[in-house]
């Protein structure tokens, strides 16, 4: 099954949200209740042995908190104290190279590795229980990689892939891969490829070519967590001042409908907010190689290659981010502005709860009904890990 989401229009996208919303009105994000989060545990990290970053964290039925960090799994008790930890850093069994992904099937925990390409599982106690490595040829090096609960793989390359796209953009693909009894590869189906356009600032500073991705770049973000049988997919469309967003469910059957579908206001790019765009990174790159003055202004030359290169669309992107909680939980990450991010909070075959505002530091780490775990700067240059109620009343 592949599904490629080329550019549609909002006429085409309405049909198949009529039918996930069962008659019901398509809402407004502008009329949904705003949520307050209220904090209730932090995590003790004052004796963790956490280094470099956070990847992912997941909550067992008993309370129990694992956290991925860059080559460990951080163990904490329900109420938020440290434990121990599983893993280390290696090659061997046990060990990590590059954790993106973690979670839980039942009483098992298992990681996604990028770097060794493997995943393995372990019971709750740390003990390791199976390694499992799909083949170079399937998964690409490195991947995220994630176990369903069927025991299949799903995996998306780091590095997109170009075969079949369009000139001038790529491929990122989303694969599933299954062992099977006589065939050493086991079998693999695309189970989403989304069209990611090919195309980078290139700004000479003066002696070297400095690549920044596109500011206004518009991109369909596809979420699997690994306690369902599918994935999902955010796409947006704008015309004039109607603008929809859809997420949808990608069955590893290769069915395909609507989870969610809300309607929002498209914000227009105007030139002050190329102007912004230009002063921001212009500064940053017009300062000495080692240096980082916030203030600096860029350098004519810069400015002016800036706004030949920055591609600029009609409407800011509408998208961000998308997490898929647990117990058809979904967060929506739109667009950022002066520091925030807005983000809706939906429910599978419901639609959209509620609408909330998080600093553009915090990113939310896993997601359930009624509560969300968040990743927030703290002191000394430490995270913060907080759960947090959420009231959508």
């Amino acid at each position: 099954m592949t599904v490629v989401t080329a550019p549609f229009t909002l006429a085409m996208l309405l049909p198949a949200a009529a039918v996930c919303q069962e008659g019901r009105e398509i809402r407004h994000e502008d009329d949904l209740p705003v949520a307050t989060l209220v904090e209730v545990l932090e995590l003790d990290l004052s004796e963790a042995p956490i280094a470099g970053r956070v990847s992912s964290l997941v909550e067992s039925p008993d309370g129990t908190v694992f956290v991925g960090g860059s080559t460990e799994v951080l163990v904490f008790d329900p109420d938020g104290a440290y434990r121990g930890e599983i893993g280390r850093q290696g090659d061997g069994p046990g060990e990590f190279r590059s954790l993106t992904g973690l979670g839980m099937h039942g009483d098992t925990l298992w990681t996604g590795d990028a770097m060794s390409g493997r995943v393995t599982r372990f019971l709750s106690d740390g003990s390791l229980l199976e390694i499992i490595t799909p083949p170079p040829s399937v998964r690409g090096v490195p991947s995220f990689l994630t176990l369903a609960a069927d025991g299949s793989i799903v995996g998306n390359p780091l590095s997109l892939v170009s075969p079949g796209a369009p000139a001038g953009s790529r491929l990122a693909v989303w694969w599933r891969w299954r062992a099977e009894e006589g065939s050493g590869a086991g079998v693999v189906d695309t189970l989403i490829a989304t069209e990611v356009r090919d195309d980078m600032l290139q700004v000479s500073t003066g002696g070297m070519v400095v690549p920044r991705p596109q500011p206004f770049v518009e991109w369909e973000p596809v979420a699997f967590g690994g306690p369902e049988s599918y994935a999902l997919a955010a796409r947006a469309s704008a015309e004039d001042d109607d603008g929809f967003i859809v997420v949808e469910r990608v069955q590893f059957d290769g069915a395909v409908d609507t989870a969610v579908a809300v309607r929002y206001g498209p914000r227009r790019i105007t030139s002050e907010d190329v102007d912004r765009v230009v002063d921001e990174l212009g500064g940053m790159l017009s300062n000495p190689p080692g240096t980082r003055d916030p203030t600096s202004r860029p350098r004519p030359e810069i400015a002016r290659e800036l706004r030949r290169q920055i591609r600029t669309p009609e409407f800011h992107p509408a998208l961000t981010d998308l997490v898929q909680g647990s117990g058809g939980n979904i967060w929506i990450g739109r667009e950022a502005a002066a520091s925030q991010r807005k983000w809706l909070i939906a429910q599978e075959g419901v639609g959209p709860l509620a609408r909330t505002t998080l600093a553009d530091y915090q990113r939310p780490l896993a997601a359930g009904d009624g509560y969300v775990w968040l990743l927030e700067p703290g002191a000394f240059d430490l995270p913060r890990i907080v759960k947090y109620r959420v009231d959508t009343r």
